[in-house]
Parts: structure tokens; C-alpha cells; sequence
């Protein structure tokens, strides 16, 4: 049926069906809802609540990539509270209920990949793609949910927020789930194929595990390493 499906596709995309200027109405039906699972977005409502759970508070222009070469755009949300990328259809908001078929999604400058662990799906989660190759470098954006505090005398109550966090950073490699860098000694540890060369380059560059900018140059040195053996 999903080789159905994507015949199909392809063969409204080579038809006149398609304008050079890009996907029409037909065509994007088509793949909102054979390729787009619509899934009920977790409600609470925001509108009392100070902060904001998403990345941008708008629906963006947005593209996904079912592959290399198959990539389409829609205007997307992603939701960090609730681990949600979004959509509308018809006024309505959906989440994306089958992110696990898609390559990636790129929203504005960001890159998400969505990691499945059909043995665990507490694990399940969108990443952010910062490094790719033999290892993978992501991030983990994290949003959290301080609820409303108790009324005091002259003060009152606090009101309930949602607070962004530092992104946690986490490695990938070897089909294992997402490890969590915790430290330098943790970064040796689970490079420890090259751990002579990254101690090495942790110590002359001065990494530090909890900047961003460091951890990408420290991966793509790791990937150059595992290229040149």
C-alpha cells in the first residue's frame, strides 16, 4: 500500500498536474494526508500562562524531507513542551503523528530529526541535527512548566510559566540511543575508539562540553578521524 501510495505521488508529480513554480493544491492534499498523520495536539491552554512552549510562537514556512530529493514545504510549529510538531489544516492545529517516516525537518535555520526506539518509546524524540556523519552530534531543546505558585499576603501568586532550558547535547552513534554528554570525561568515554587523539583536542582547544560551538567542532574532528582510518 505505501509503494501504492508513493507511485501515485510521483505520478502527480510528472503530470501537468505540478507548475514549475511548485507543488499545487491537489498535490499538497495529497501529501498532507497520505504522507501527514494528523495526530489530537495535547491541549492546555496557554493564554494565562507566561512564556511560550515553542520555538516560534508562529506557524513558519517549513520544509520536509521524505528524502534527499523529495522535499516539501508547509508551515510548521514545533511545540517543545509537548515534544509536538504542528500543523494546520481547515483553521484546525494538528501534530504530526508519524515523524518517524520523514529524513528530517527543517524549521527556519534549524535542522530536526525524529530518533524512534521501538523497544522504549519514552525515548522517542525530536533532535536537533548539528553534526552528521559516523557520529552524530544533537541537541535537545527543553521547555518546562513551573505551574502557578501559592497566593501570598501583598504579593499574590506567582503565575504559572513555562521556562526555557539550557539544550541538552547528546551523541549518537553506533545505532545506540542518544547518549547524554554529561562531561569531558563522558565525551572521552563514549569516543573512546579515538580517545588519545580527542583527549589530545579537548586539552589544545579547550573544549567545553556545555558550548555549542565547541562540541561541533569536536564531532566533525571525531567524523574526520573515523574517515582517515
Amino acid at each position: 500500500m505505501k509503494n501504492l501510495s508513493f507511485l501515485i505521488f510521483y505520478s502527480l508529480l510528472n503530470s501537468n498536474i505540478v507548475s514549475c513554480q511548485g507543488i499545487n493544491k491537489a498535490v499538497d492534499d495529497f501529501f498532507h494526508y497520505q504522507f501527514i498523520h494528523p495526530g489530537e495536539v495535547n491541549k492546555l491552554s496557554y493564554s494565562e500562562i507566561k512564556g511560550s512552549p515553542y520555538l516560534t510562537d508562529d506557524f513558519v514556512e517549513s520544509k520536509i524531507y521524505l528524502s534527499k530529493d523529495s522535499i516539501f514545504s508547509i508551515h510548521l510549529r514545533y511545540n517543545i513542551f509537548n515534544n509536538q510538531i504542528e500543523f494546520q489544516k481547515e483553521n484546525e492545529v494538528y501534530a504530526i503523528s508519524n515523524p518517524e517516516i520523514f529524513q528530517k525537518i527543517k524549521i527556519l535555520n534549524s535542522t530536526f530529526i525524529y530518533y524512534n526506539d521501538k523497544s522504549d518509546s519514552k525515548k522517542n524524540s525530536y533532535y536537533k541535527l548539528l553534526v552528521e556523519g559516523d557520529c552524530y552530534l544533537l541537541a535537545k531543546n527543553r521547555v518546562r512548566f513551573k505551574e502557578q505558585g501559592e497566593e501570598k499576603p501583598y504579593v499574590g501568586a506567582s503565575p504559572a510559566e513555562f521556562i526555557r532550558l539550557k539544550d541538552q547535547y547528546l551523541l549518537f552513534l553506533n545505532e545506540n540511543s542518544p547518549i547524554a554528554i554529561k562531561n569531558n570525561k563522558s565525551l572521552k568515554n563514549i569516543l573512546s575508539d579515538k580517545k588519545d587523539e580527542i583527549s589530545d583536542f579537548i586539552k589544545k582547544e579547550k573544549i567545553s562540553c556545555q558550548d555549542e560551538n565547541d562540541l561541533i567542532k569536536l564531532i566533525t574532528y571525531y567524523n574526520k578521524l573515523k574517515q582517515s582510518k
